[in-house]
């Protein structure tokens, strides 16, 4: 039973880090600022440098499919809203992005290890 929930997780943090970074590049080549502390595989910042910058719309539809997918998850509540609540910021963000440079109250903390580690 848990492999059938550690796939999706596994998925689902993969494309959460890389909305994450991809998102940070886009902030702070829009408004010089840091938007996100990573904590996660190194190799997957390595692996998105050379990347040509996705659009903020696609980030927009990014984010919005991992809110959708979020509850099949099945995590613990505490650390579904987290998620939650950080996706809808990096959302938040980069949406506003499309017009006008903007910056969360906070610096948002991603940390993939500790999704990884969920039980």
């Amino acid at each position: 039973m848990m492999m059938g929930v550690r796939a999706p997780v596994f998925s689902w943090g993969c494309r959460y880090a890389v909305l994450a970074l991809r998102a940070e590049r886009l902030h702070q080549a829009t408004t010089g600022h840091r938007l996100i502390e990573y904590r996660g595989p190194e190799a997957w910042i390595e692996d998105l440098q050379d990347e040509v910058p996705v659009p903020a719309a696609e980030l927009v539809k990014d984010a919005d499919e991992l809110l959708a997918d979020l509850p099949a998850l099945m995590l613990d509540q505490t650390l579904a809203t987290e998620l939650r609540k950080t996706v809808e910021e990096i959302r938040a963000v980069v949406d506003a992005g499309q017009g006008q440079p903007t910056s969360p109250s906070r610096r948002l903390f991603v940390d993939v290890d500790a999704l990884f580690g969920a039980k």
